[in-house]
């Protein structure tokens, strides 16, 4: 395995394991290897949320666990996104998503805004 699959395991077991210091340090060392911000984003930060959320729906790990990884992925995608060009993300139109603060359904909220992000879409969080 080389360097670069090290990297988005470590990055996937991060998001999966809620650990966001480990994940803000392997999309870090992701970047300064030269792996494109969108590899990262689609090779490592989705597949992990997707996996959690399958978890989740099986009842392999609970809520605080689901907010987590949420708060890991949200961590990667922040220092992600100001790095990719809006060339190079092809836009596929607007989102906007809120939620009353402090809901059970901000947790899913959030998830959806930093997919959507990486799928493309424009989001505005009404928080």
């Amino acid at each position: 395995m080389d360097n670069r699959q090290v990297i988005l395991k470590k990055l996937h077991t991060g998001i999966v394991s809620g650990e966001e210091k480990t994940t803000r340090d392997m999309v870090q060392e992701a970047l300064d290897i030269g792996i494109d911000p969108v590899e990262i984003m689609e090779k490592g930060l989705i597949p992990a949320i997707r996996e959690v959320g399958a978890k989740f729906e099986k009842m392999e790990i609970f809520l605080t666990g689901m907010i987590m990884s949420a708060d890991a992925m949200k961590a990667g995608m922040n220092i992600l996104l100001p790095k990719v060009s809006k060339e190079r993300m092809q836009e596929r139109g607007i989102a906007v998503v809120g939620t009353v603060k402090g809901d059970i359904h901000e947790i899913g909220k959030n998830i959806l805004s930093a997919l959507l992000t990486a799928a493309g879409f424009d989001v505005h969080d009404l928080g």
